[in-house]
């Protein structure tokens, strides 16, 4: 492997489990949006077959001791996410 497919690799990875002032991470943040898709782009790119760290990342809780799976459980998956309606 060449050093910039490393670096980007490394790059990947600090941003799919880097967290913000809330401690939570991008995993959280799609799953309060119920973003699907994006969920499940970041389950295969953190998942065995790439990064392999998901085990990490979905395990970070927020402030409020929150898992990000907890997050969309509680806000709601819906095909068709209508954010006036999860209010």
């Amino acid at each position: 492997m060449k050093d910039i497919d490393i670096n980007i690799i490394k790059m990947q990875a600090h941003f799919l489990s880097a967290v913000n002032d809330e401690h939570r991470n991008i995993l959280h943040l799609a799953c309060y949006r119920g973003n699907l898709e994006l969920v499940e782009f970041i389950s295969k790119k953190a998942g065995p077959g790439y990064l392999n760290i998901l085990k990490f990342i979905i395990n970070v809780k927020d402030d409020m001791g929150r898992p990000p799976i907890y997050v969309l459980c509680v806000r709601g998956y819906h095909k068709e996410f209508d954010y006036k309606k999860q209010k």
